[in-house]
């Protein structure tokens, strides 16, 4: 389990808060990278991914007009459309897959990137801004004279309400960060979980597009081994018929 930065620790400034509150700034800044790289890699896998159903568009394509040559053929036409058939349900269930891989595990994440951290960072900015007047506040009570009552108190009332004020963010901005540390575990798994629920769907549609192929599948294996068949007896008879050459007319 991730530590987490103390609210005691953070209202003393103490040394421990100082040095957990700097662990988890580089754990975040390592976060970020990782999910950067993530999110470009899914991009490039989408991507790809969208290529390859194009590509694999125009062959079907190919295929369809290739069947028109044999247009005349009940069986070579009928069988090449139920592949046809099935390759664009196949095609329809990659995009909807890539489709989730986008939002699922792009989006999600992005945000993480683009809207979570980049508030870490902005309260990041206000924890140091106030932790510079807080020191400024502490030099000056420092160095008010002591003869001088009225500038020692207002350097003293200064420094108060300045370490106030310091607390208050202080304990805003650790709070911010403990909160991230635990949803953005939520958020990574979520979107993973996702990603891998569309997968199972993507697997489950495709056997069941093959499911109720099957029937046609197992007509078109029986169509297709009478026609190598009858293919087989064709060239045996058309070999029965052939006339004997010169040379053996010669003998």
């Amino acid at each position: 389990m991730d530590s987490l930065v103390d609210f005691e620790e953070c209202i003393k400034d103490s040394p421990r808060f100082r040095r957990s509150l700097g662990e988890s700034e580089s754990e975040v800044t390592e976060l970020e990278n990782r999910l950067d790289k993530l999110v470009k890699l899914c991009n490039r896998m989408v991507e790809t991914g969208q290529a390859y159903n194009e590509a694999n568009q125009l062959f079907l394509g190919g295929v369809v007009e290739f069947s028109q040559y044999h247009r005349k053929d009940s069986t070579v036409t009928t069988c090449l459309t139920h592949f046809t058939q099935g390759l664009q349900e196949m095609i329809h269930f990659h995009m909807m897959l890539f489709d989730q891989a986008q939002r699922s595990v792009t989006q999600q994440l992005q945000t993480l990137l683009t809207h979570s951290i980049p508030q870490l960072r902005e309260s990041r900015k206000e924890f140091s801004r106030i932790t510079e007047d807080l020191e400024q506040a502490a030099a000056k009570s420092a160095q008010a004279s002591r003869h001088k009552a009225q500038d020692a108190e207002k350097a003293s009332h200064l420094l108060l309400a300045t370490r106030k004020c310091f607390q208050h963010i202080a304990l805003d901005y650790s709070l911010q960060l403990n909160q991230f540390k635990m949803q953005q575990k939520v958020d990574i798994l979520n979107s993973i979980f996702s990603y891998f629920h569309a997968q199972y769907t993507f697997f489950h549609q495709g056997y069941d597009l093959l499911k109720d192929l099957d029937p046609a599948m197992k007509k078109m294996a029986i169509r297709l081994a009478q026609l190598s068949t009858d293919c087989t007896e064709k060239k045996k008879a058309a070999g029965a018929h052939t006339p004997p050459s010169s040379a053996e007319g010669h003998l």
